[in-house]
């Protein structure tokens, strides 16, 4: 991973993980407020979310959470659409492939070693191990 990627993906952390929680705390404040049979349950299916967009507007029509949430909610999204943008370019330029070739053959070779220390490496551990004739599996 570039440093590029190890950037996109810290700042995908950094606002995904409060997102999310504030997102709970959302849900918490309004399922606080609605009656037992109406509660919003704690799931991230659209459906759900637009109720709570709704209710918690009204309960609350002046509230940070609400933009704060919002907020980061767009800035994961727009982290994802950088980090598959990257990768597109990067992909386009041949600058991972390039990445990529230069780590390959050291692994195609490592791997290579092994295969010939340990015959039937793949499908040792599948094939029966072969028992002496005249004896049952005991």
């Amino acid at each position: 991973m570039g440093k590029s990627e190890t950037i996109l993906l810290i700042s995908f952390i950094a606002a995904y993980l409060p997102a999310f929680g504030l997102y709970h705390q959302m849900i918490l404040k309004v399922n606080s407020d609605l009656p037992t049979g109406g509660k919003i349950p704690h799931t991230l299916v659209p459906r759900w979310s637009n109720r709570l967009s709704s209710e918690y507007k009204r309960l609350y029509p002046q509230s940070w959470l609400y933009r704060l949430t919002m907020f980061l909610i767009m800035m994961v999204l727009v982290i994802a659409l950088l980090f598959v943008a990257l990768r597109i370019w990067e992909q386009a330029t041949g600058r991972w492939k390039a990445q990529s070739e230069t780590s390959s053959p050291q692994r195609l070779t490592a791997a290579a070693e092994f295969s010939q220390r340990s015959p039937g490496f793949p499908f040792s551990s599948v094939l029966p191990v072969p028992r002496p004739a005249g004896r049952r599996n005991q």
